[in-house]
């Protein structure tokens, strides 16, 4: 991303493969690689200036750093296309979608982006996350940070002790009427934003209006 310092392996042999060079499709990839190893150049400018796309940049730091040299060769057409995220990949994937309690679809994007230097449309990305990662996808559920975590028990407890008091007062159960009163935040959204975890996804807000505590 624009302003990211990106760590280059061995920039001095960047620089020295770069003198010697005649391949133009190495070449410019070392020039490329020269630019942020070397002159400290931002990702994007250097991709704008090789005229690449970003997730080709991504593709070739990936590739220097693992391979050296040997990665700035063109791979030999096997046959078929080959998947562009291996098992050890969805692996590394997973931990580092481990590290949020939840994603957007594009976060996880840009994540793959950023560590993998693939560029995959959304739906690859859904497929992904859903068939090979196993992960939900759903709205996040909310729960006010106030709410005491046995709200429930200290909601039937005060239910009972009022019934006891209108026994008292000779008032029957069955001449009662329940009611509650919530002051809450009005939503005027819909909340139709859905994200990827591996777990049901609470998402701890203020529910009441302004902030006030209800009385």
């Amino acid at each position: 991303m624009k302003g990211e310092r990106i760590e280059l392996a061995k920039p001095k042999e960047i620089r020295s493969r770069l003198r010697h060079e005649k391949d133009d499709r190495i070449r410019l990839k070392l020039v490329f690689l020269n630019a942020i190893a070397n002159f400290s150049m931002d990702l994007e400018p250097a991709c704008s200036m090789c005229g690449i796309a970003v997730s080709t940049g991504y593709l070739w730091i990936r590739n220097w750093n693992e391979e050296g040299y040997d990665g700035m060769k063109d791979k030999p057409n096997s046959g078929g296309r080959p998947p562009k995220l291996d098992e050890v990949d969805l692996e590394e994937l997973r931990d580092e979608l481990k590290q949020k309690d939840y994603w957007t679809t594009q976060e996880v994007k840009g994540k793959l982006l950023e560590k993998f230097g693939v560029d995959l449309s959304e739906d690859q990305i859904r497929r992904i996350l859903r068939n090979k990662l196993n992960m939900l996808f759903s709205k996040p559920f909310p729960i006010d940070y106030r709410r005491p975590i046995d709200a429930e028990i200290l909601l039937e407890n005060q239910i009972e002790l009022t019934f006891s008091l209108l026994e008292e007062k000779g008032i029957s159960i069955m001449d009662t009427a329940i009611g509650f009163v919530d002051e809450t935040r009005p939503q005027n959204t819909t909340n139709t934003v859905r994200v990827w975890s591996f777990e049901k996804v609470r998402a701890i807000k203020n529910t009441t209006k302004f902030g006030a505590t209800p009385t």
